[in-house]
């Protein structure tokens, strides 16, 4: 047995509308509705930011190297800096933030990748990927994390650190950077 409540206007005990219905399975949700909502911040992972590398970086063997995100694919504000490739939210919450780095290699044995995440100028999380060949080859490493940001100062950047036995090393264009507020954190 299936049981149904219908009805075309959803109202407040005021008997003001709140949701109505056109019949064919669209609603509208009132004005005063869909403000109260984006107040406090329900159904948007925003403030949001996509970015990429434009350009192959050679890091520093033995170094922490801020990785150049300079393009800035998607973002719902001003949020990212392009310019020093920092994410400085200014909204509070909690947010997944997700360094992705594609590595290049021309030539050694002995290579330890790893993708690294700082937060307000310390280094957090870091993931590593190791390879002993000694061939042409890619590798990817990713590292990921939830902060919690303050809403005015606090921020993220994304570094790389590589150990190679000989040279050869690239961060390649196209790597990845990004993060999004949580919804209900």
């Amino acid at each position: 047995m299936t049981s149904k409540i219908k009805v075309n206007i959803l109202a407040d005990g005021g008997d003001n509308s709140i949701i109505t219905s056109d019949g064919a399975g669209s609603f509208t949700a009132s004005s005063s509705l869909a403000s109260s909502v984006q107040s406090v911040g329900a159904l948007q992972n925003t403030p949001y930011f996509y970015t990429s590398n434009s350009s192959d970086l050679t890091p520093t063997n033995n170094t922490n190297v801020k990785v150049p995100f300079n393009t800035l694919i998607l973002g719902s504000a001003s949020d990212y800096n392009t310019s020093t490739y920092r994410f400085t939210p200014l909204t509070a919450g909690k947010y997944f933030i997700v360094n992705q780095l594609r590595f290049s290699y021309s030539s050694g044995y002995g290579k330890l990748n790893s993708a690294v995440l700082f937060f307000n100028g310390s280094q957090d999380v870091t993931s590593v990927t190791e390879m002993n060949y000694n061939y042409d080859s890619q590798v990817y490493a990713t590292v990921s994390a939830i902060y919690d940001f303050n809403g005015s100062s606090d921020y993220v950047e994304a570094y790389t650190y590589i150990r190679q036995s000989s040279s050869g090393a690239s961060v390649i264009t196209g790597s990845r950077f990004y993060g999004f507020k949580l919804i209900g954190a």
